[in-house]
């Protein structure tokens, strides 16, 4: 099983590089996509990234987190895919969790959810 990291975000770098910095940390993650929602100025290859499986894709025009996540997940190539928000953030359970799930069949995972 693989896992995808969807990003869909607009007009914020640091978030995107704070979650990027997340995901490193975990290591479950074999392809990550930052879907730019017509970001002013475009979005950015983030820093410190290389050894990142890291790729951009870009809405011509601002379509909305709904517009952003389905272009992202157009370009998923991964058995499994996980939406996240550039202002949200990817805690150590998930890689536990993921190593769990390995070879179970599932169809998705309901998080604990805490908005700020």
């Amino acid at each position: 099983m693989t896992l995808a990291l969807v990003i869909p975000v607009w007009n914020d770098p640091d978030g995107v590089q704070s979650v990027l910095e997340q995901a490193a940390d975990l290591g479950c993650f074999d392809q990550i996509i930052l879907s730019d929602d017509a970001s002013e100025p475009p979005l950015e290859h983030p820093a410190q990234t290389d050894d990142l499986p890291v790729e951009i894709v870009r809405g011509a025009t601002q379509g909305g987190a709904g517009a952003a996540r389905n272009l992202g997940l157009a370009q998923v190539r991964c058995s499994h895919v996980l939406f996240f928000d550039s202002d949200d953030y990817l805690l150590s359970p998930l890689a536990h969790l993921w190593q769990r799930l390995q070879g179970r069949h599932f169809d998705f995972c309901i998080f604990k959810h805490i908005e700020e």
